[in-house]
């Protein structure tokens, strides 16, 4: 980390409180299906996993909530940060969280009033969802990586759409 990266980061820590999770300050365990955490004193039964850069940091920089989605402290490299069991059990928490079927085909796109049904084959098989208002629920994260967020506010991801086969890619190049 850079000096002006490092003094912007303690200028921010002087206005808001930050706790910084690790290994010595918290533990986590699934209780009752649910991850828990304890600092110290303080137990939550249950807590929650957020990702600040969900599409460009999948392990590093997670904001921990409990139960009233108040934030009660913040991971910045669970990888680092971590044991590996407890590594093992946040990112099982986010890919649950985060799950995310690959797009590998569109088989079909059918518009009806402002309400687009697609059908795809995922690497999870084969699966049709409803898109509203399309042009705002596909995301272009770059790299021709694209995310598609579905009426449920469900994501499935085109890891490349140039990989896409041309009949895929010519449904879905219109709302690109």
């Amino acid at each position: 980390m850079s000096q002006t990266e490092l003094s912007q980061v303690t200028g921010l820590s002087n206005v808001i409180d930050i706790n910084y999770l690790n290994k010595t300050n918290a533990s986590f365990e699934r209780k009752n299906g649910f991850l828990s955490l304890r600092m110290g004193e303080d137990v939550y039964a249950r807590v929650y996993l957020h990702r600040a850069f969900p599409f460009e940091k999948e392990f590093e920089y997670i904001s921990v909530l409990n139960e009233d989605k108040k934030e009660v402290g913040f991971i910045q490299s669970i990888e680092k940060d971590f044991e590996a069991s407890s590594a093992a059990l946040l990112k099982e928490e986010l890919a649950k969280k985060y799950f995310c079927p690959k797009i590998e085909k569109i088989t079909g796109m059918k518009d009806n009033y402002g309400f687009m049904q697609m059908k795809t084959v995922t690497d999870h098989g084969e699966l049709t969802f409803g898109i509203r208002d399309i042009y705002r629920n596909i995301l272009k994260v770059g790299g021709g990586r694209i995310f598609i967020v579905d009426i449920d506010g469900n994501r499935y991801e085109i890891p490349s759409v140039e990989a896409l086969d041309r009949a895929s890619y010519k449904k879905i190049e219109l709302y690109l």
